[in-house]
């Protein structure tokens, strides 16, 4: 499946917005992800692929460092390098998260969906509309998801509408093939090193 977040935020100190792009194509057991971080006038990028146990990343030192928190030498090392996570190693997770089918529809739970009545239209197809309402301590606002009407109801697009900030997430191309490659020459991370 092919999926294009985008997400803004107001920056910790709430003088400037964060954006974050990610444009993923996810497969049954291999992924692939460009993200954009822009933030404080600066812009970084970075590529991850996940093959099988391992996650590789490349990134530049301004997204490494404010998006990803490695620390300022550590960034600066891995700058435009490949960088080789196991799945033993405590990011791999989160770097992993959503490089998958599976991973991405887990990240469309929402609690208590109410459908709203009727159809629209929605990027080219005709939808039914799931509405669910959060509040709590980590963030309040209101999901809404657009799923194919028919026999086979994929979700099309995700919106999550907050005061702190919104998120779109669209959904094309389901059941495409994703083919991915491990880079060559990655730096390899031991299981237990900190990233």
């Amino acid at each position: 499946v092919h999926v294009v977040s985008i997400g803004m935020a107001p920056s910790v100190d709430g003088t400037n917005d964060v954006k974050v792009t990610l444009i993923t194509d996810a497969g049954a057991t291999s992924g692939i992800q460009y993200v954009t971080f822009k933030e404080q006038g600066q812009t970084g990028r970075e590529t991850v692929r996940l093959l099988g146990d391992v996650v590789y990343l490349q990134g530049d030192a301004f997204i490494l460092e404010h998006f990803n928190g490695y620390s300022i030498p550590q960034a600066q090392s891995f700058a435009g390098r490949w960088v080789s996570i196991p799945k033993s190693n405590s990011a791999f997770a989160s770097l992993a998260a959503a490089l998958t089918v599976r991973s991405t529809t887990s990240e469309l739970t929402m609690p208590s969906p109410k459908e709203l009545p009727g159809t629209i239209k929605v990027l080219g197809n005709t939808v039914h509309r799931l509405e669910s309402k959060v509040t709590s301590r980590s963030q309040s606002g209101t999901f809404t998801l657009y799923c194919r009407t028919g026999a086979d109801p994929l979700p099309v697009e995700q919106l999550f509408k907050s005061g702190a900030g919104d998120n779109t997430i669209t959904f094309s191309r389901w059941n495409e093939a994703v083919n991915v490659t491990v880079p060559t020459h990655a730096v390899a991370i031991a299981a237990t090193a900190p990233v």
